[in-house]
């Protein structure tokens, strides 16, 4: 079965308006702020699953914290741990 966890993050950003010399600042967004939730699947100490969900919204540029200024990211993967040493338990030491 394996272990679960679960993960969650909250993230803001400020952006000073001297960052974006080249374009003109008005259309750049000057804040970001994002949620995000995940789960971990520990299959057994060499695999994992993980699944992760994030949104992020912009202010300021060309929408005022509008609802079409947000973006929507789903991301998982599927890892396998690779040791340099075996644990004692898959070897012959006592």
């Amino acid at each position: 079965m394996g272990a679960f966890q679960l993960a969650a993050r909250w993230t803001e950003m400020d952006i000073d308006k001297s960052t974006f010399q080249i374009i003109d600042p008005s259309k750049a967004p000057n804040r970001a702020t994002a949620w995000a939730l995940g789960v971990n699947w520990y299959l057994n100490p060499y695999a994992l699953v993980r699944a992760d969900f994030e949104q992020v919204y912009f202010n300021g540029g060309g929408g005022q914290r509008r609802q079409s200024t947000y973006r929507k990211c789903f991301r998982n993967s599927f890892s396998i741990i690779v040791l340099t040493t075996l644990p004692k338990e898959f070897t012959h030491e006592k």
